[in-house]
């Protein structure tokens, strides 16, 4: 029997499953109710649950063709290796004579990720059978042995009102046994469920129905925090501002002589001395000048002023000093003078950090 299947057959079996799991937290859900006295806390507990339901939903549905296409994908490897595998030609060890084939079933087994073929052999002459797999491991059946002399029992079926009874006896110490198996087959039919369409359409959502859920999930989780956090509308407008300037939290806010003494050593390390911080310009924003002298190759100026910004853009990209990108520097005898621009205004080095 071909092991890959159409579409629809995983696309049925995925979607049962996620009907199955969304119903269990349905269900625990209620019982969960039944317990509690407070109906505030029955609704509260109702809200979480819908919420966990609804990431069932989301997870399953973002989920699907990924975990269908690899279920497929494997299914047709298991295909392709059943029609490349040769059917092995065995002899029956009573009579020596050539058996057929009589069944042919897939074995995957998980533990060991080594899936194999079963060839049932079968005896036309002799009416014994043999079983052996692909890579030619026979299954060898355990001999039934009398526990009175340890001699192999031989054994008798019969077959009567869909009973079969086995006997064993022995014939060497007359041991006998017997082992009744009802082959009485119920018929059990699965009952009608008459929800499951309707549940399917509530769980079993498309894409873009996915999108909309995580959205409303979202809104819940900000009205969740609101309730559990809420206080008075001050502390929630200050909570707001905390986390508008969150990505402010590590920016190392230096003071001029703290900016030079951070600098002066990164620079002196990298050829570029004296470095020094001197005169300062304050209107509605506060620049100062530095200078420092290139201590490197005096004939590469144009390859020094771009390893000078590099080195000091590196350097202060976590602080709150910038460069004066609208002034052009100078340079004269090796001495190099650029202006950095000082930001404390939180909204606008929230800004600078963003670009």
């Amino acid at each position: 029997m071909p092991q890959l299947k159409p579409y629809s057959h995983y696309n049925d079996l995925y979607d049962k499953f996620t009907i199955e799991n969304c119903r269990k937290i349905i269900s625990d859900t209620i019982k969960h109710e039944e317990s509690r006295d407070q109906p505030w806390e029955r609704k509260f507990r109702s809200n979480v649950y819908e919420l966990y339901v609804s990431f069932e939903v989301v997870d399953r549905a973002l989920n699907k063709n990924k975990v269908i296409e690899k279920r497929m994908k494997s299914d047709k490897e298991k295909d392709d290796f059943i029609s490349s595998t040769k059917i092995p030609k065995l002899k029956c060890n009573f009579c020596s004579k050539q058996m057929d084939l009589d069944d042919t079933s897939f074995m995957s087994w998980v533990w060991d990720e080594k899936d194999r073929l079963l060839f049932i052999f079968q005896c036309n002459d002799c009416n014994k059978r043999r079983a052996i797999y692909n890579d030619w491991e026979e299954i060898i059946p355990k001999k039934h042995l009398c526990p009175n002399c340890n001699t192999e029992l031989n054994k008798k079926s019969d077959i009567k009102n869909d009973t079969l009874t086995i006997n064993y006896f022995c014939d060497k110490c007359s041991y006998k046994e017997s082992e009744i198996v009802d082959l009485k087959v119920e018929n059990i039919e699965e009952k009608e469920d008459n929800n499951y369409e309707e549940d399917r359409k509530r769980f079993c959502i498309s894409e873009e129905e996915t999108y909309k859920l995580k959205n409303w999930i979202h809104d819940f989780y900000e009205w969740i925090y609101e309730v559990i956090n809420w206080t008075d509308p001050v502390s929630i407008a200050k909570r707001k501002e905390q986390e508008k300037f969150r990505p402010l939290e590590n920016i190392k806010r230096f003071t001029i002589t703290e900016l030079e003494e951070y600098l002066s050593p990164i620079l002196t390390e990298k050829w570029f001395i004296n470095f020094s911080l001197w005169k300062a310009e304050i209107d509605k924003e506060i620049h100062v000048y530095f200078t420092v002298i290139d201590k490197s190759d005096k004939n590469q100026k144009h390859s020094s002023r771009i390893r000078l910004r590099k080195i000091i853009n590196e350097a202060i990209s976590n602080t709150n000093w910038f460069f004066m990108n609208s002034w052009k520097l100078e340079e004269k005898l090796w001495i190099i003078q650029w202006r950095l621009k000082w930001v404390d205004n939180n909204d606008e080095l929230l800004k600078l950090i963003e670009k």
